[in-house]
């Protein structure tokens, strides 16, 4: 079944005590590019067209965990209707539909599922060409 408004996963956040080792870890290992960095977190790619597939974020926690995912929608439209679903499912939206002033942008909506499972849900994020298409990779 298809979703009328998410198209696909677009990133995963996570919160790391270490953001150089993990940094080291997910580049060397992984071998993914640092696209983006702030003070406190870097923002990976891989070989597809999304700005960042990964984001790393500085923790004082002795936990690393996922701090939130991020799926990508059809529409602006979609963006809405996701909000309202959310409330009816017994979610709650965290940040209202906005131009989001992070590295990727685009617009759109924090939330947290009924089981408290943080969501951010954009639409209109850069993106890069697909490397694959372009390096001859299968």
């Amino acid at each position: 079944m298809s979703s009328p408004w998410i198209t696909a996963l677009r990133s995963v956040a996570l919160n790391v005590r270490d953001l150089e080792k993990a940094e080291d870890f997910y580049t060397r290992i992984w071998h993914l590019t640092v696209v983006d960095r702030t003070d406190d977190a870097l923002y990976l790619r891989g070989t597809g067209a999304d700005h960042h597939l990964l984001s790393l974020h500085a923790s004082d926690s002795d936990v690393s965990q996922i701090r939130h995912v991020t799926l990508r929608a059809h529409t602006v439209e979609a963006l809405d209707a996701i909000a309202q679903a959310t409330v009816r499912a017994g979610g709650t939206v965290l940040q209202a539909l906005a131009t989001l002033d992070i590295p990727g942008g685009g617009c759109g909506l924090m939330l947290r599922d009924p089981d408290g499972r943080l969501l951010q849900v954009v639409h209109g994020d850069s993106r890069h060409a697909n490397e694959r298409e372009h390096n001859g990779l299968c």
